[in-house]
C-alpha cells in the first residue's frame, strides 16, 4: 500500500481491489519509492489556492473576496460516470434547481451510452476524467497525451468537448497540466471530499459535506455510489438554506472572478 497516498487510493486499491471494476483494478500499481504526489492526492483535498485547486489557471484565488455575495456558490462535481445512477442524479438536481459538472471516464461511455447521452443533453457540464482512470503522473508524456486524447474522442461521440479535466485520484504533474491545456482543458481538483468512496452511508456522507460548505467550495462526489445519490438531496437542501447556489465549474470560476480582489 503506497505510503505517500494513505487515503483514497489506498482504500480503493487495498483489500477491496478485487471488488473493483476492471478499469480501476488495472491501475493498482504501487507508488514509486521517493515519488512526490500532488497535494490533493496526498492530503485528500486541495486548499482554496490556485496552485492546488486549479493549477495553472490565471485566476488568483488568494485575491478572491469570499465574503462577497457573488462568492456564495458551490461547485458540485460528480466523478466516475457515466453510470446508471446519472439519470437519478439529474432528476434530483432538477428538483433542487442545482447545476453540476460530471466527469466521465472515456472507456465507460460506450458501456453506459444511454446515461452518458442523458447527461450530455441535460445542460449540465461534462468534463474529462481520463480514458482509463490512471495515476497520471505514473505515465510517460506520450501515454498521458494518448489517455487524454482518447477520452476526448469518446466524449466527442456524445457531443461533448470538455474544457475541464479532473485528474484521477487528484494525481498530476507538470506534464499533465501542459497536455490537458494543449487539449483545451483546465485541470481542477476539489476542496471537499465526500469520502463516499469509503463505502460510508448516506448520512455520514451528507454530514461530512454539509459541515464543510463554504463560499467557493468544490465538492467531490461519485455517481457510482448509491449512498451518495441518497445523500445529495440533504446536501442541496442544507446548502440552499445557507444561501448557497450549486453551479457548474464554469459558473463557479466566473463567480470567483466576479468576487474581485480581497485586498
Amino acid at each position: 500500500m503506497p505510503a505517500a497516498t494513505p487515503n483514497r487510493r489506498a482504500v480503493l486499491f487495498g483489500a477491496t481491489a478485487a471488488a473493483l471494476s476492471p478499469w480501476s483494478a488495472l491501475h493498482a500499481a504501487a507508488t514509486p519509492v521517493g515519488k512526490t504526489r500532488s497535494f490533493a492526492a496526498t492530503n485528500g483535498a486541495a486548499p482554496f489556492v490556485t496552485e492546488h485547486l486549479i493549477p495553472g489557471d490565471a485566476l488568483d484565488l488568494s485575491r478572491v473576496n469570499r465574503s462577497a455575495a457573488s462568492a456564495r456558490v458551490i461547485a458540485l462535481t460528480i466523478d466516475d460516470g457515466p453510470d446508471p445512477n446519472d439519470p437519478i442524479i439529474l432528476d434530483i438536481l432538477k428538483q433542487h434547481g442545482a447545476r453540476a459538472t460530471f466527469f466521465f471516464i472515456g472507456q465507460k461511455i460506450a458501456e453506459h451510452a444511454k446515461a452518458a447521452a442523458a447527461v450530455a443533453a441535460s445542460g449540465h457540464e461534462v468534463g474529462s476524467h481520463s480514458q482509463t482512470h490512471p495515476m497520471m503522473s505514473d505515465l510517460s508524456a506520450e501515454d498521458q497525451d494518448r489517455n487524454l486524447s482518447t477520452a476526448n474522442h469518446a466524449l466527442s461521440a456524445i457531443g461533448v468537448h470538455p474544457t475541464w479535466f479532473r485528474p484521477p485520484f487528484g494525481d498530476f504533474d507538470a506534464t499533465t497540466l501542459r497536455l490537458a491545456r494543449a487539449q483545451g482543458m483546465q485541470s481542477v481538483l476539489w476542496t471537499i471530499d465526500s469520502q463516499d468512496w469509503k463505502g460510508t452511508d448516506a448520512d455520514t456522507i451528507a454530514n461530512r459535506v454539509v459541515s464543510r460548505l463554504a463560499p467557493g467550495a468544490v465538492i467531490l462526489m461519485h455517481s457510482t455510489k448509491a449512498a451518495s445519490v441518497r445523500a445529495l438531496p440533504t446536501i442541496l437542501d442544507a446548502g440552499r438554506r445557507r444561501g448557497f447556489r450549486f453551479v457548474t465549474l464554469t459558473r463557479w470560476r466566473e463567480a470567483m472572478a466576479a468576487a474581485g480582489p480581497s485586498r
